[in-house]
């Protein structure tokens, strides 16, 4: 398969300049992958470094202090890392404010190749209209073929378009993940109700919960599993706030499939997502040491009680 070559996706992505630093955050379990983007990066800037730190545990632990440090001195960042993603953490949202473009990449490997060549300003026209429509929208309501129905308030969020384009120096939100392509927010906590099936909730070999598996939903919190011995379930039971509606996305990304990896699965073309956990980083108040995303498959959406989505595909 003939991929699009990753110094060009870099430079389309983040505009790199040559005297800017750019930062690879790794681990070992990814620092070959990583050294790919720091070949690549090196023929974008004199100024590369790659830092391989402590595998982490979880989805959103911060990283060392060090690490944090380095992150806030940084132009272009990009974190590689297995196991978790940094994008719900104290230490990207810092960086960010600092002036850092940044894209995280948990579990990135080479059957993710294929979706960063996907058109982020064709990308970008879709989400800005997607955009428009959730910020004169109040309730949102979903229903798939699975069995999920439920409702709740987005009322004034703060919206993120995640195209793939981290290429505005200065400019504070220059962030996203790679592979990018979603429309997502908060939804108003305490507003989500009704019942929520999963269809996938799969992370490599890590399985958060099968297919089928049913969430009641009360009061913006997931009060009741079905598969209570599912590793979601006890995460719900051992983390704080990991009940939380965190999240609510919409897929925009027409080259990537749902392939049993959250970070390509949630910008699947066709799909939306529900999250659990960690609300803070993009306009909610929840903290929690959690935020893992349940894709739901070819949903039926309504905004305000009008069609937005039927059967997965967009109606404008």
């Amino acid at each position: 398969m003939i991929y699009m070559e990753l110094d060009k996706i870099l430079q389309r992505t983040f505009g790199i300049k040559r005297k800017e630093r750019v930062l690879i955050v790794t681990d070992r379990r990814k620092k070959a992958v990583a050294e790919k983007f720091f070949r690549a990066s090196k023929k974008l800037s004199d100024n590369v470094d790659i830092i391989v730190k402590p595998v982490a545990k979880q989805s959103a632990e911060e990283p060392p202090k060090y690490v944090a440090k380095e992150m806030k001195k940084s132009d272009v960042i990009m974190v590689i890392q297995s196991v978790s993603s940094m994008s719900h953490t104290k230490a990207r949202r810092e960086a960010s404010k600092a002036g850092a473009r940044i894209a995280t990449m948990p579990e990135f490997n080479q059957r993710l190749m294929k979706a960063l060549e996907a058109d982020p300003v064709k990308m970008s026209k879709v989400g800005e209209k997607i955009r428009k429509i959730f910020k004169r929208t109040d309730m949102v309501r979903i229903k798939t073929k699975s069995g999920t129905d439920v409702t709740f308030s987005i009322k004034k969020r703060l919206i993120d378009v995640d195209e793939g384009l981290y290429n505005k120096p200065g400019k504070i939100g220059n962030f996203g993940n790679l592979p990018a392509g979603e429309v997502c927010l908060a939804p108003v906590e305490g507003t989500a109700n009704g019942i929520v099936v999963i269809d996938s909730l799969k992370d490599l070999k890590t399985v958060y919960a099968k297919p089928k598996t049913k969430v009641v939903v009360r009061n913006g919190k997931a009060v009741d599993i079905s598969d209570n011995r599912c590793k979601l379930g006890r995460i719900f039971k051992t983390v704080r706030n990991a009940t939380n509606i965190a999240e609510f996305g919409i897929g925009i990304n027409p080259k990537a499939k749902v392939i049993g990896q959250i970070l390509q699965d949630e910008k699947a073309k066709g799909t939306c997502h529900i999250a659990f956990g960690n609300n803070k980083s993009f306009g909610g108040s929840v903290q929690s040491k959690i935020h893992l995303d349940a894709i739901l498959f070819k949903p039926n959406i309504w905004f305000d009680g009008k069609v937005f989505m039927k059967n997965g595909k967009i109606i404008f």
